[in-house]
């Protein structure tokens, strides 16, 4: 593998973000418009190797006319010294496997969960909609951005729904591709595929993501297997204190071990996560203002501001944590306003002390300007502006008296 590689085509390499299977993925720049992009590229020791090759032009193919918001964009490909390649939007994240999300509020904590999942199921109804298949969600193949965006990446073992090779992930000599424990039944066991496999293995990521663990994982293949094919999960009572009883339900949906009876569309999932998420969010809601609402008794404005805050993360419509927030800030400009109307008096003061009038009254009116309803700031202001006046009567006297 090159990884000292410094270009390919018009795009400057920055750096090897990872090398797998698939061969070697770059960060880069596309040097005419100056976009950072990622650029996955089969290197020449396996170029050879026609079912990679092809699986390579697959994703290449597919993702290239897939265009949606949770769905990685596809700009460009092409070959480099007989090497094919691939160029794709950077994803500025993290993929679901490597995070962790940690926070103290467990209802919240559940939210922003079933929140990736709800945008998993945007991005595969879209994908859906156009005839594909993915064939591999898994952690490793949902990227979270910095701002939330959920990208689903990888569609290098998709398939168009309506072709004659759209069987379970296997090839000629029998080996699978995917992920095991999060293949559906009906892949492992080579039959027919269509979109309602991939609304299984989200639900197995859905409860990974709950739970931290598999629902079917035995100590070797032949037991997982097993495990998928016959074995029902652990109830999410088994790990979680408390969550909305209708978890159970939709996972039980999702997780079915035949096609039918699971849900029949990526939105239809989505459709059941979104209503447990609506009473999340109504909640969490109450939480928050209770929270909010004690510190303002408190005077506490940045705690309150700070409950506030999380609040409109989840729902920036909410009409009485807009009405407070706007409140509070009001007071924090006031306060602010007043921190530095004393600040430019103490200036003054200084000034003051060294009979140097202008400057003091200077730093006075600015003062004043800031903070008018301030009796002390004004007073002050005035007795400088009659001190300067005096130290000029007599500035003129003196020099009547030497003319």
């Amino acid at each position: 593998m090159d990884a000292a590689k410094t270009r390919i085509g018009r795009y400057n390499i920055i750096a090897v973000l990872g090398q797998g299977g698939m061969g070697v993925v770059y960060k880069a720049e596309d040097s005419e418009i100056r976009r950072q992009v990622a650029i996955k590229m089969i290197p020449a020791s396996l170029v050879g190797e026609a079912d990679l090759v092809n699986r390579f032009y697959d994703e290449v193919r597919v993702t290239a006319n897939l265009h949606h918001p949770n769905i990685v964009t596809v700009y460009d490909w092409g070959k480099e010294d007989g090497n094919p390649y691939i160029v794709m939007e950077f994803l500025d994240g993290l993929s679901l496997d490597k995070i962790r999300i940690a926070v103290a509020n467990e209802q919240l904590l559940l939210y922003q969960r079933l929140d990736v999942l709800i945008q998993v199921c945007a991005g595969l109804q879209h994908a859906h909609n156009n005839g594909v298949i993915h064939r591999d969600i898994k952690p490793a193949n949902i990227v979270i951005l910095r701002d939330k965006t959920v990208k689903l990446v990888d569609f290098g073992i998709a398939r168009l729904c309506d072709s004659s090779i759209s069987r379970a992930g296997v090839t000629r000599d029998g080996q699978i591709i995917g992920s095991l424990e999060y293949m559906s039944p009906e892949q492992l066991e080579g039959a027919s595929i269509d979109h309602r496999t991939d609304v299984y293995s989200s639900g197995v990521v859905l409860y990974r993501l709950l739970t931290d663990v598999l629902p079917f994982h035995g100590a070797d293949v032949t037991a997982t297997v097993t495990k998928i094919l016959h074995s029902k999960p652990r109830p999410l009572s088994d790990y979680l204190s408390a969550y909305p009883a209708e978890l159970d339900e939709i996972l039980g949906r999702a997780l079915a071990k035949h096609r039918g009876e699971r849900f029949q569309s990526a939105d239809e999932f989505a459709l059941e996560l979104s209503s447990v998420q609506s009473k999340l969010r109504r909640s969490i809601a109450a939480e928050y203002i209770a929270k909010a609402e004690a510190s303002v008794e408190r005077s506490d404005w940045t705690s309150a501001k700070s409950h506030l805050m999380e609040l409109l993360n989840i729902d920036r419509g909410h009409e009485r944590a807009n009405e407070l927030l706007r409140e509070i800030q009001q007071i924090l400009r006031r306060d602010q306003r007043q921190a530095e109307a004393h600040e430019l008096k103490s200036q003054a003061e200084q000034e003051f002390s060294q009979r140097h009038f202008e400057e003091a009254l200077s730093l006075m009116e600015q003062a004043v300007r800031l903070d008018d309803t301030d009796l002390g700031l004004r007073m002050f202001r005035d007795q400088v502006r009659e001190a300067r006046e005096r130290s000029e009567k007599s500035r003129r006297a003196v020099g009547r008296a030497e003319s």
